[in-house]
């Protein structure tokens, strides 16, 4: 019988390395793969693998530990955009030539331009939660200047793109499809405009910090995962790490060669994501 709380650590429970819980209190499943070291207080998740350590010296430091449960996915606090205008021509030209967006689609996303150093040549791209704050900003270089992508500071949130102050209220008819998980914020606009529900996880992983957001916002509906065409292998993965702790099935779409969401047509998309 596993030990209850550090009272039970007597007798065998004292000679192991290791004590394994049911519960993660980041990940919230009950997969047994929890697991405390007695002598040190060190935890850690082999499910989402987050960790942390216990003050072993304090007899409700489990307590402690498992009543992280409640808190739910972290938090991001509303901020301010960096100084910025309206999208210049230029800024225009390089989305309509790279992703296909109109100067109207430009503005449904709430797209600016930054007018100071160092967002200046970037296209600003704000993250919104569901009450439509902006909790986040990414920022494209469309000059040609490096580096690429310039991001506020602090760990990045999902980017929903229905989630966009502009689209409150509207995403009720894409929900029956589920959720397509993409790469980057131009993938998922792109995949938005296609008629589904896009969330861009920012790179080809889902980092331990977005695993709580995820899980609370895929619920029971299914995923597609959606990543560049040369990431398949990474594709693949993620789709085993996310099934055992997402409740809807989890399926891989392979895009065409060279191809990303960003730079498909909506028609392809459309068809590769049917």
């Amino acid at each position: 019988m596993l030990p209850k709380t550090l009272d039970d650590l007597t007798g065998p429970w004292k000679r192991t390395t290791q004590i394994v819980y049911r519960d993660c209190p980041v990940c919230s499943r009950d997969t047994w793969k929890l697991y405390v070291a007695p002598d040190t207080g060190m935890w850690h998740c082999f499910g989402c693998h987050a960790a942390g350590k216990l003050d072993m010296g304090n007899a409700n430091a489990l307590a402690v530990l498992f009543a992280k449960k409640s808190q739910g996915p972290p938090k991001w606090n509303p901020v301010e955009l960096p100084p910025f205008s309206s999208l210049s021509d230029a800024a225009h030209t390089f989305l309509a030539e790279k992703y296909g967006l109109s100067r109207e689609q430009s503005a449904r996303y709430s797209l600016v331009e930054g007018a100071a150093y160092p967002y200046m040549g970037r296209i600003i791209i704000p993250y919104f939660n569901q009450p439509g704050e902006i909790i986040y900003y990414n920022a494209r270089h469309f000059l040609g200047g490096q580096p690429k992508y310039k991001a506020a500071d602090g760990k990045h949130p999902l980017f929903v793109p229905s989630f966009s102050a502009h689209m409150q209220g509207a995403r009720e008819g894409w929900m029956h499809s589920g959720l397509v998980l993409v790469e980057g914020a131009f993938d998922a606009i792109k995949v938005h405009m296609a008629g589904r529900m896009a969330v861009a996880i920012g790179g080809t992983g889902v980092p331990r910090h977005l695993m709580p957001s995820l899980i609370d916002l895929a619920g029971k509906l299914p995923v597609t995962i959606a990543l560049d065409s040369d990431a398949i292998d990474k594709a693949l993965a993620l789709q085993r790490k996310l099934q055992p702790f997402l409740a809807g099935i989890v399926r891989v779409v392979v895009l065409p060669a060279g191809q990303d969401p960003g730079s498909m047509s909506i028609d392809q998309l459309q068809e590769v994501l049917q």
